[in-house]
């Protein structure tokens, strides 16, 4: 999910330049101090102070980072969960046409969802979200074509951001979380190389599910810092944050593509996007040739195919050909044929769709395949 994930990153960039800062700020230290003329001596004596106070402003950095880390992915969850949501609800016509997942979790979720309004238990609503919620809910169950959802209720805080929370809350909206599948990402799997010199470990749930081990370990870890319990040991270094912070940015890509996935799988239902004519070649495994008998196709737009239940390749088209000659877009009618090119690896077979134009704006992903 874009949006979600942009903010996500912005939070990310925000603490790495945080960390950078504190780099600068002890490389400016030992310069001071290793360069004592008796000139400056004044500034000698600051320098003394700060590193005086080594412990403490390693303990505080740490503590920071972590914080942060854990906001970050705990906000991503929720906004990546309420944006599919709000996406979704807009690809359709009736209530009916909603992902299985959530037309059964609405009611129930938005109940709960009342509860914690009528307590105060819910931080950021603003004034008069409880009728708003009763309306949504309503409305929903009514058959009222201009149905709402209680997008918040898909993602109300009620424990903390684990693997196995994040699991459940996306299996509210029909998503499941297969840590096996979360390897067959290429981004997921080119990070996690990048950062350790390895391949992720493979094996049986365990052995898959240490390679997310950082995650809950941040749980843990920020857990403590909120009661006030920061073993000097286990203050992590500048570096070591950095790659925390890499690690978390590696599973995020991969939950927001493995949600990327069950969106664009949902689009190619019919009432959603438009089914293309099987092709009648597809050359180097990136042009495809179709009869194009309506619709419009422009480049940009996103083409997808589902390979089975579990795995879809969706890409945007980067080049459109009619009769050898390039073009920007093109309207469908009888006996027009076309190529388009797609980044991702194509296949002679049928079950092309041409997605919803407002699709691309919501995808993080120009191309995507899995392993």
């Amino acid at each position: 999910m874009k949006k979600a994930y942009l903010t996500f990153q912005a939070e990310l960039n925000g603490l790495l330049n945080f960390l950078t800062s504190v780099e600068s700020e002890g490389d400016l230290l030992k310069h001071i101090l290793s360069n004592d003329d008796g000139a400056s001596h004044g500034l000698v004596d600051y320098a003394k102070a700060i590193v005086g106070s080594s412990t403490n402003r390693r303990r505080f950095v740490h503590s920071q980072a972590i914080i942060v880390l854990y906001g970050a992915l705990e906000r991503f969850i929720e906004d990546a969960i309420r944006e599919y949501v709000v996406e979704t609800r807009k690809l359709c016509t009736t209530f009916e046409q909603l992902p299985d997942a959530i037309k059964s979790k609405h009611s129930d979720l938005s109940i709960e969802y009342l509860s914690r309004l009528k307590e105060g238990k819910v931080n950021g609503v603003e004034e008069g979200e409880l009728q708003s919620a009763i309306s949504r809910l309503s409305s929903s169950i009514s058959e009222n074509p201009d149905f709402m959802l209680n997008d918040r209720a898909f993602a109300l805080r009620n424990a903390n951001a684990s693997v196995e929370r994040i699991r459940i809350l996306l299996s509210n909206i029909g998503i499941p979380l297969n840590l096996a599948s979360l390897l067959r990402i290429t981004s997921y799997q080119a990070g996690y190389v990048d950062l350790y010199g390895v391949e992720p470990e493979q094996g049986d749930y365990e052995a898959i599910k240490r390679n997310f081990s950082k995650v809950d370990a941040l749980v843990s870890m920020r857990n403590q810092i909120a009661h006030g319990v920061v073993d000097l040991d286990n203050i992590e270094d500048v570096g070591i944050l950095r790659e925390r912070a890499a690690d978390l940015n590696n599973f995020v890509i991969a939950v927001s593509d493995i949600m990327e996935m069950n969106f664009v799988q949902y689009c190619c239902l019919d009432h959603v996007s438009i089914p293309l004519s099987k092709p009648i070649a597809v050359y180097n495994n990136e042009i495809v040739c179709i009869q194009f008998n309506s619709g419009h196709m422009q480049n940009g737009d996103v083409v997808a195919i589902k390979m089975n239940d579990n795995d879809v390749r969706f890409g945007k088209i980067q080049s459109i050909q009619v009769d050898n000659a390039s073009v920007q877009s093109v309207a469908g009618q009888d006996g027009i044929t076309l190529g388009f090119k797609i980044g991702f690896h194509a296949i002679d077979r049928e079950g092309y769709r041409l997605l919803p134009r407002n699709v691309e704006g919501i995808l993080r992903n120009s191309i995507f395949q899995l392993i």
